[in-house]
């Protein structure tokens, strides 16, 4: 399959990659993908940007949705639902202790990993791997003979989840909007 992406495709692979392995993630996620498409120079990284869609605000709604992700799985861990009815009715909300936790320490970075020292190399996450799939499949229905960042990032919205499609929304991104503007750019493209 890639050897029908274009040269600003497979850039835009290679430097997600890069991504992924100097944040020590074991695959290449569809949020790699995002923060690379968002700050390149290609009509998909303008579409983006005309959305106030920056590798910054990718990056930012990134990191508050990991550290609520640890909090929550953190807190999972801790208390178990009786604990939380339990605190309910001497008046603490446990959601309401993890959302302020949240907002006073949501923008940490996640400790890093000390076992993780090597990446293994091109290998994508299961969500990566689906959105790489429709990318292709909206190439042929758009008729194109390669695939483009346009067709990538259609893929990932199409897929319909992944970490990318979770961000977009956390931004409060229109969907739909943004996948019609894509595919304008990839017709005039063609």
């Amino acid at each position: 399959m890639f050897e029908r992406f274009n040269a600003e495709a497979r850039d835009t692979m290679r430097k997600a990659y890069e991504q992924a392995r100097e944040v020590r993630s074991p695959l290449v996620g569809t949020e790699h993908l995002l923060l690379v498409l968002a700050g390149a120079p290609t009509a998909t990284g303008q579409e983006l940007r005309t959305r106030d869609i920056t590798p910054e605000a990718v990056q930012a709604a990134l990191t508050r949705r990991q550290a609520r992700d640890s909090l929550a799985s953190r807190a999972a861990d801790l208390f178990t639902a009786e604990d939380a009815a339990a605190l309910r009715t001497v008046g603490v909300d446990l959601d309401e202790v993890l959302d302020r936790l949240q907002d006073l320490y949501g923008d940490a970075e996640p400790p890093a990993d000390p076992g993780r020292t090597r990446h293994p190399g091109w290998r994508f996450s299961p969500h990566a791997r689906k959105a790489l799939q429709v990318a292709l499949r909206e190439a042929l229905r758009l008729r194109t003979k390669q695939i483009t960042p346009e067709h990538l990032l259609l893929g990932m919205l199409r897929a319909g989840d992944g970490l990318a499609v979770r961000i977009l929304d956390d931004l409060d991104i229109d969907r739909t909007e943004l996948t019609d503007g894509l595919e304008r750019s990839a017709r005039s493209a063609a």
